[in-house]
C-alpha cells in the first residue's frame, strides 16, 4: 500500500488528531521519502470545553495546541506548519508548508459557508488546489524520520511529581497496584467517545510493542504515558484520573489494571463519587465540569495531568 504515493495531504478536525489517530501511518510514509502536509480544521482553541485553568485563555490555549501539534509532526517527519493569523481569529484553516510564506486558506473566518460536511467535495478539491503547489515546491524539505525513542519512568518518579505538583498529594503514601476494576468508583458520569476510542488505540500498541509499557515517556511530546490515579479512602477505591482507560478496559471484558495508589489523602474528592460504573454514559462530546460530575468543587481538583506533564521535560 502507498507504494507509488509520493505526497499526502493529511486534513483533520483538531491540532493532535494526526499525531494520535495516524501518527504511525505518517511516520512510515516520511521514512520512504513521502512529502507529508497537515492540514487543521479548527486551531484548538475550544479544546477545554469551558474548563480551562486560570492560566490560559482560548487564545493561549490555541497557541499552546499549534505548538504541540508542529512539534508532534517535526517527530513523524511531516513538514512544520504555520499560521500567519490571530488565533482568535479563525474558526477553520488551511495552512501551507513553510515558515517564511505562511500561505493560508482561511475556510471559515466568520461564514460557515464552505464546512456543510465532513466530505464535502467543494472542500477537499480547495485543499488539493491550494496545498499541490506548496508541497512540490523545492524548498520544501521532509525532515528525516525518526523513531520515537521511549524511556521508562520509574514508580519514584511518577510518584516524587505528584507530591511536587497536587498539592492534595503532598504528604500521601503512593505504590503501583493491581486493582479490580469493577470495584472502582468514578468520579465523573459522562465520559468522551473520543477518547475511549483513544485509550483503546494506546491499548493495541502496548500489545504490539511490550516496550511501551505503562510508564515511559515518549521524547519530544509533551505527554507522558502514565498509570490511572486511584485514591483508597473511606473503605473504597476512588479513581481520579484515567476513568477513560478503565472504562475502556471494562467494556472489553479485563477485570484488572495496573494503578498508582494513593492513601492517606485528608482533603475531600473533587465531587461525590458514583456508587458504580452503571451510572457512566458516553457522549460524543466533552461536557463542562459542572455537567460532568456531581457537587464538583473546583478548589479540590486534583491538577494530575499537569503534574506527570513535568516528566515530559
Amino acid at each position: 500500500m502507498f507504494e507509488a504515493v509520493q505526497r499526502v495531504i493529511v486534513a483533520v478536525a483538531h491540532p493532535d488528531d494526526m499525531a494520535t489517530l495516524v501518527g504511525g501511518t505518517v511516520a512510515m510514509l516520511t521514512d520512504r521519502g513521502v512529502k507529508v502536509a497537515q492540514v487543521l480544521l479548527t486551531n484548538g482553541d475550544i479544546g477545554a470545553s469551558g474548563d480551562l485553568p486560570p492560566d490560559l485563555t482560548r487564545i493561549s490555549l490555541a497557541a499552546q495546541r499549534q505548538t504541540e501539534a508542529r512539534a508532534a509532526a517535526e517527530a513523524i517527519g511531516a513538514v512544520v506548519l504555520q499560521s500567519a493569523e490571530p488565533a482568535d481569529q479563525i474558526r477553520g484553516t488551511m495552512v501551507s508548508p513553510g515558515t517564511d510564506r505562511a500561505a493560508m486558506v482561511v475556510i471559515d473566518a466568520g461564514s460557515r459557508s464552505l464546512l456543510r460536511s465532513p466530505d464535502d467535495k467543494g472542500l477537499l478539491s480547495l485543499i488539493h488546489k491550494e496545498m499541490a503547489a506548496e508541497l512540490d515546491a523545492d524548498e520544501i524539505a521532509v525532515p528525516p524520520h525518526r523513531e520515537p525513542r521511549l524511556e521508562p519512568l520509574s514508580e519514584e518518579r511518577l510518584v516524587g511529581a505528584l507530591r511536587s505538583h497536587v498539592p492534595q498529594y503532598a504528604e500521601a503514601e503512593m505504590r503501583r497496584e493491581e486493582v479490580e476494576i469493577e470495584g472502582l468508583r468514578p468520579l465523573t458520569r459522562n465520559l468522551e467517545r473520543f477518547k475511549i476510542f483513544r485509550a483503546a488505540r494506546l491499548e493495541a500498541l502496548k500489545l504490539a510493542d511490550p516496550a511501551i509499557g505503562e510508564a515511559v515517556r515518549i521524547v519530544g511530546s509533551p505527554w507522558p504515558i502514565t498509570p490511572p490515579v486511584v485514591e483508597r479512602r473511606d473503605g473504597g477505591l476512588f479513581i481520579v484520573d484515567g476513568t477513560h482507560r478503565a472504562f475502556m478496559r471494562l467494556r472489553n471484558g479485563v477485570d484488572q489494571m495496573s494503578a498508582l495508589v494513593v492513601e492517606g489523602v485528608d482533603s475531600p474528592l473533587p465531587a461525590r463519587p458514583l456508587d458504580g460504573w452503571e451510572g457512566v454514559h458516553v457522549f460524543g462530546a466533552k461536557l463542562p465540569r459542572g455537567r460532568r460530575y456531581d457537587d464538583y468543587d473546583q478548589s479540590q481538583f486534583r491538577p494530575i495531568r499537569r503534574a506527570f506533564a513535568t516528566l515530559a521535560a
